[in-house]
């Protein structure tokens, strides 16, 4: 094969390039025409075999085009042009409507964090942020480039452009599985391009690329054909992988709502689509978005905050502490019933679990148990609650049947765990 260092990624028909350690463009200008001799392009089948024609010199018209500059050699240890699935601490930045290896680099060069780009060439474009560790190797109709792959950008070979009228000539043209395919402007796009279910490789449980149409990594609102039910949020689960747990821990949750870095909420119900628009908040389905939504991947679990199991009186406190006598081997210390009932979710961390969760707010400014507990009292239809120590309250009405054995910064508590409450007000 010969060896390219300057990949061509044309818009139309191909414009000519000098192969060569990342040299800029020989174009010579006259009255509106430029000659070029190319010895060698580079370019991209998407029949993924390779094949080598010998053209006749041609005079075109082309329209725009552009290029991107390789290092040769490729980086040791960097993912360059490289088949298979990725591997590393790779978190999505979403897709791109770019179909060129030139765009789609460019696109991530524009994107703060952006370390890395998987490319279908004319089908899609996904950027990356985390880390890129290579390829788990073999075939795959998408390449991976490292963000080190590509020469400085202050290089006057990253990109280069073309107009008028064209006069090439042309030795020998390549193709193989390293950039754009040279067609003809009229022609109709490669059958290949045209398959309904293109395949897909699964990064930190995520399927990539993500499927088009689908309500993955969308913002905006569900659309009028989705049916969905809020089941409760979560503060603790501000990743796409943590919210993902989360969903799937939770009973009969099927989508969430993203707002990265600070809250999850989890839905049943159907999500059909979403109405894109400007969001902080993206929108994921379970069944559409991932791999496997059974996966027991905790990366993005939450880690328990440590409190005491009974939050202390207060120091000024001069009264003691009232017991009063409920039942036989049952006491109500401090309205707590003690020792607490054992059908009952009283004081644990954990996953909900239940037949029906339906969420009443979050009150301002309620940090601790006994608050918390008031605002539910006091709030028809509440019938438990969980709470994070100095941080927040979330009320709910229906069931709490059990918690999970999974570590969270929220504490759960029934409200028949609780004895001698004072008459609600409402």
């Amino acid at each position: 094969m010969i060896a390219q260092n300057v990949l061509a990624a044309f818009v139309g028909l191909a414009v000519g390039v000098q192969a060569g350690p990342c040299k800029p463009s020989s174009v010579t200008t006259t009255s509106g025409t430029a000659s070029t001799d190319v010895t060698s392009i580079t370019s991209i089948a998407t029949s993924g075999e390779p094949i080598t024609t010998t053209t006749e010199a041609a005079s075109t018209t082309t329209s725009l085009g552009e290029y991107v500059c390789l290092k040769d050699p490729a980086p040791v240890g960097k993912g360059c042009n490289a088949q298979g699935g990725g591997q590393g601490d790779l978190q999505t930045m979403g897709n791109v409507n770019t179909l060129t290896l030139a765009a789609c680099y460019k696109s991530c060069l524009d994107r703060p964090g952006c370390i890395a780009i998987s490319l279908q060439p004319g089908l899609w474009c996904a950027l990356w942020a985390g880390s890129f560790t290579g390829t788990s190797g073999g075939e795959s109709a998408w390449s991976w480039y490292d963000m080190d792959c590509f020469c400085d950008e202050s290089s006057s070979t990253t990109s280069g452009l073309a107009t008028g009228t064209t006069a090439t000539e042309a030795t020998v043209s390549e193709l193989t599985t390293s950039s754009v395919e040279l067609t003809s402007t009229t022609e109709t796009a490669p059958a290949t391009t045209t398959t309904t279910a293109a395949s897909y490789s699964c990064v930190n449980n995520e399927k990539q690329p993500l499927p088009a149409g689908k309500p993955c990594n969308k913002a905006g609102n569900a659309n009028q054909n989705s049916d969905l039910s809020l089941m409760y949020n979560r503060y603790d689960a501000t990743t796409v992988s943590s919210c993902r747990e989360a969903c799937r821990n939770a009973n009969g949750c099927t989508a969430f709502n993203l707002k990265p870095g600070s809250v999850c909420w989890l839905y049943s119900g159907t999500l059909d689509g979403v109405i894109e628009g400007e969001s902080e908040y993206y929108w994921w389905s379970m069944d559409d978005c991932f791999c496997d939504k059974s996966s027991t991947t905790t990366s993005g679990a939450a880690t328990k905050l440590t409190t005491s199991s009974v939050e202390p009186t207060s120091t000024t406190e001069t009264a003691p502490a009232t017991t009063t006598t409920t039942a036989p081997g049952e006491s109500c210390v401090d309205n707590v019933k003690s020792p607490p009932p054992s059908d009952k979710v009283c004081n644990k961390d954990g996953y909900w679990s239940g037949t029906s969760m339906e969420f009443l707010g979050s009150p301002s400014g309620v940090k601790t148990m006994e608050s918390c507990r008031t605002a539910c009292h006091h709030t028809s239809g509440c019938t438990y609650f969980a709470f994070t120590p100095g941080q927040s309250c979330y009320i709910y009405g229906g069931d709490i049947e059990s918690t999970d054995d999974q570590e969270t910064s929220y504490i759960w508590y029934d409200m028949d765990c609780f004895c001698d409450l004072d008459e609600p007000d409402y």
